[in-house]
């Protein structure tokens, strides 16, 4: 993949003045001059913030842009500026070169930083019984989150090693359960009160960097699941309710 393909996108974005471009990807079209391939509309690792010399994401990359929010349902991708340019590397011979979605916003600790990628797979409803339908999801390890928008927002943030199960609970909680009672009654209570509800998840690509080594952050341990889980909660506990506080 020639960097020089995508140089319009990277002048685009560095003559930006604003530190966010919410983008289309008929806008992304526009300034490139050509069709995004195939895989840009069906594949969220093509929108992966990786570092390797020579991909499409070092035209963002170089000039310290990052790609987030993507929303490959509804066609639209969040290009964020950050502090620094991120620094390209070689990809390892040894390695695969299939890319991972990368996280454009980063958590840091004392000589650790992680992030992840949302992804937002659709909205929440009701079907004509009043039961909660949730869009479809697979049946793999993930971090979630719940948005509710009625006009103000409250999130909820979770993780499970299998999330299909997981809302499957949320949609016929045992009594005993009582989390998840408390999400069945609040989500209901918000869609009958025609407040927007979506859902976006982590089903890959997060990682965990420590003294400067990353490596992919493995959703199958329920260690690393809360780490995120608890990460994303921080992250974003001071402009929204979080809605686990009463868990």
């Amino acid at each position: 993949m020639e960097l020089s393909k995508y140089e319009p996108l990277q002048k685009h974005l560095a003559g930006l003045d604003s530190g966010r471009w919410c983008a289309s990807l008929a806008d992304i079209e526009k300034v490139l001059g050509f069709a995004l391939p195939r895989s840009a509309r069906q594949h969220p690792a093509w929108w992966s913030n990786s570092g390797q010399d020579g991909r499409h994401a070092s035209s963002w990359l170089h000039v310290g842009w990052r790609a987030e929010e993507l929303d490959l349902a509804g066609e639209r991708v969040v290009f964020r500026r950050v502090a620094e340019p991120v620094v390209l590397v070689a990809p390892a011979a040894a390695q695969s070169p299939a890319p991972q979605p990368l996280a454009p916003t980063s958590t840091e600790h004392p000589g650790t930083r992680l992030g992840m990628t949302w992804v937002v797979l659709g909205s929440v409803s009701l079907d004509k019984d009043g039961e909660i339908v949730f869009p479809l999801t697979p049946s793999e390890p993930a971090i979630y989150r719940f948005v509710i928008k009625r006009p103000e927002e409250s999130r909820y943030i979770g993780e499970s090693v299998n999330l299909a199960r997981r809302l499957r609970h949320y949609r016929k909680p045992a009594a005993t359960q009582e989390t998840n009672v408390r999400l069945n009654a609040l989500l209901k209570a918000a869609i009958e009160a025609r407040a927007e509800v979506t859902m976006s998840a982590v089903l890959g690509g997060a990682w965990i960097e420590v003294g400067g080594e990353r490596q992919e952050a493995n959703l199958k341990s329920k260690v690393i699941r809360c780490l995120l889980e608890n990460a994303a909660i921080l992250d974003c506990s001071g402009c929204v309710e979080i809605l686990n506080m009463a868990d």
